[in-house]
């Protein structure tokens, strides 16, 4: 085949490749705006079902350096036991799905060291939240190690926004600071257990 041709034809490939994220991008956003404007939207099992494919997949923290502008890591010291912490993480999302309006918390799974939580926008952008927990040298301290990020860049009211995010890995996009001043500060004050931050910032 002649090298030229096969140079526009990837050179095409590659044109009608960023035509479609830009679509994408722009028919999420467009999407997002319009339900932001409602009462709160409640989820339906359709975007159950793709967040539950989202969750699984987290194409948002695939590569390194792009994902830092929506990722964010903390640590906090708690002042209990580790098991009385986990217990006390769990409660604090159940009073959080009772009580937070237009925000969604779920608690996927909890281990002994380790809970998963996820956090839906109003608009349904995914956003997770995990905490791993270890006895700190007193046995009344746990540290836990605390990193939520964005999941993808498409919310999941768009249809195939479970497919469209991993596509759109590569894109570069902002959290709005979700993360720092909504999902974390939520959770915290949700706590019984005293919590002091000792670290926090982006992550690569």
């Amino acid at each position: 085949l002649n090298p030229i041709w096969n140079s526009n034809m990837n050179m095409n490939v590659v044109k009608i490749l960023l035509l479609f994220s830009y679509f994408a991008c722009s028919v999420g956003f467009m999407f997002a705006t319009r339900n932001a404007s409602n009462i709160k939207m409640e989820l339906s099992d359709v975007v159950q079902f793709r967040a539950n494919i989202q969750k699984v997949l987290k194409p948002g923290v695939w590569i390194p350096v792009l994902r830092s502008p929506h990722n964010w890591k903390e640590e906090w010291s708690l002042y209990s036991t580790k098991e009385d912490c986990l217990q006390d993480i769990k409660n604090a999302v159940t009073k959080l799905q009772q009580n937070t309006e237009d925000l969604e918390f779920q608690l996927d799974y909890a281990t002994e060291s380790k809970v998963q939580i996820s956090c839906l926008t109003k608009s349904r952008w995914l956003d997770q939240v995990i905490i791993k927990l270890s006895s700190e040298s007193s046995s009344e301290k746990t540290k836990a190690r605390v990193y939520s990020f964005s999941t993808g860049v498409i919310p999941l009211t768009v249809v195939g926004s479970p497919l469209l995010n991993p596509l759109l890995c590569w894109f570069p996009f902002y959290d709005m600071e979700f993360s720092e001043k909504t999902w974390l500060p939520k959770i915290r004050d949700a706590l019984e257990t005293p919590c002091e931050v000792v670290k926090k910032g982006r992550a690569l």
